[in-house]
């Protein structure tokens, strides 16, 4: 008689950063080649170019106010950044205070794209 091993479950670890994020927001194409995501605690965001597709992913965050407190851009082949609020010139992003997230895709001929916008409390 054959006994046929019994194999372990695989378990798949999810790096820590992954679980951590409070909003989520990708640009408006059919297939999304942007993504922001937004931490709360640590004025915390991770902006994705999500497709090597030579599109570059935008963002700009601007407040309440319509004050801009960042302006960045990523990739054109698939990469992130992230970064948190010491970096891009304030101490932190005020609690309590609205602040809107506006993603979008540009390539050459093509300045603003597939544009999505929310607004988040921090």
């Amino acid at each position: 008689m054959t006994t046929a091993a019994l194999a372990a479950p695989v378990v798949l670890a999810t790096p820590a950063s992954a679980a951590t994020w409070d909003h989520s927001m990708s640009t408006n194409d059919s297939d999304p080649g942007g993504r922001v995501q937004f931490r709360v605690d640590g004025d915390r965001f991770r902006l994705c170019d999500i497709e090597a597709d030579g599109w570059k992913v935008n963002l700009r965050i601007w407040d309440e106010y319509d004050a801009v407190v960042d302006e960045s851009s990523v990739g054109t082949n698939g990469n992130c950044v992230e970064r948190v609020a010491t970096e891009f010139g304030v101490r932190s992003l005020r609690d309590g205070r609205y602040y809107t997230f506006e993603i979008w895709l540009s390539k050459s001929g093509t300045s603003y794209a597939y544009a999505d916008e929310a607004t988040w409390k921090a």
